[in-house]
């Protein structure tokens, strides 16, 4: 199917499973969903995209095998923009003569919904700490942000070459936030580096943490958090 095949080329790429090439098999298994395996081209019109749209609002996240619930607002957008990604590589390709999506309104198209972000008290974060995780290094990466104030979408793209030394010996990250663009320094504590895996024989452009994509991290997340006795997270 063509969303694999870009799946393929971005995995050739990248060497990243974690990122654009999950996405778009995740928007591959969608698609089945909406209209079985065998959608071509010439049936992907404004009507099609409009249904997909109001598929993707009763969809349920597969990854949670128990009852799983709907996908919520923002994956929805993210499976939206990633489809018409893959629509405008078609249309750049030659594969269809133009592109359906860009009929579709704006009040049309899935809305991304800003998260409301929550702090642990440091009790909270005491008995995180002292709960186990079945992820080590996505407990390792929850601890670090919470520690550093960093979002989580920025915390997965780090790389060793991100960290440095100032001139009194401290330890600095350099990044770029994923939502604003923004490049800035932010001084890591000694508490929160307690939290960075061993790097080993890591090379300076090896990511920091090895992670699982993202609806598996939130089921693991919850689990360890319930397993913490901790409340309205």
């Amino acid at each position: 199917m063509y969303i694999e095949r870009i799946a393929d080329e971005q995995l050739a790429k990248t060497g990243n499973r974690q990122s654009m090439y999950h996405s778009l098999l995740s928007l591959n298994r969608h698609i089945k969903e909406y209209k079985g395996d065998n959608t071509t081209f010439s049936q992907v019109d404004e009507d099609y995209i409009k249904g997909f749209i109001s598929y993707l609002k009763t969809a349920k996240n597969k990854a949670i095998k128990k009852n799983p619930p709907l996908i919520s607002e923002n994956t929805q957008h993210k499976l939206y923009n990633k489809f018409c990604y893959i629509l405008s590589i078609a249309e750049r390709e030659g594969v269809v003569a133009n592109n359906p999506a860009n009929k579709i309104s704006v009040a049309d198209k899935p809305k991304a919904k800003e998260g409301k972000r929550e702090y642990l008290t440091v009790t909270e974060l005491k008995q995180l700490i002292n709960t186990d995780c079945k992820h080590p290094q996505l407990k390792a990466v929850y601890l670090f942000c919470s520690l550093t104030g960093l979002r989580y979408s920025d915390a997965k793209k780090l790389r060793w070459e991100d960290f440095r030394k100032d001139n009194s010996g401290a330890t600095e990250l350099l990044f770029r936030m994923k939502k604003t663009q923004g490049q800035m320094y932010l001084q890591v504590s000694t508490e929160a580096l307690k939290w960075l895996p061993d790097r080993e024989d890591s090379l300076d452009e090896d990511l920091v943490y090895a992670l699982p994509r993202n609806d598996h991290a939130n089921e693991i997340l919850r689990q360890w958090v319930k397993d913490a006795k901790i409340k309205n997270r």
